[in-house]
C-alpha cells in the first residue's frame, strides 16, 4: 500500500516517507488527490525546463487528498 503524505503517521514521522520517494519515485503522483510530490531539489530546480505547468505542484502538506 502507498504511503498518505497528509495521514496523520506519516505528518509525525515524515522522513522515512520521503527516503522512500527520493528512492523510489522522486516525482510521484499522491493517489486520487489529482497532485504530485517532487521530492529531490535537483529534480525541482530541472522543473523549469521540462515545461510542465509549475502550478499542478502541489506541498503535500498542505493540500489533502479531494
Amino acid at each position: 500500500d502507498m504511503w498518505n503524505p497528509v495521514d496523520p503517521e506519516t505528518v509525525e514521522n515524515p522522513l522515512p516517507f520521503w527516503a522512500w520517494l527520493r528512492k523510489e519515485a522522486p516525482v510521484w503522483e499522491v493517489p486520487d488527490a489529482g497532485y504530485f510530490t517532487v521530492s529531490r531539489y535537483a529534480d525541482l530546480v530541472d522543473l523549469p525546463a521540462t515545461g510542465l505547468p509549475i502550478g499542478v505542484l502541489q506541498n503535500a502538506h498542505t493540500r489533502t487528498p479531494a
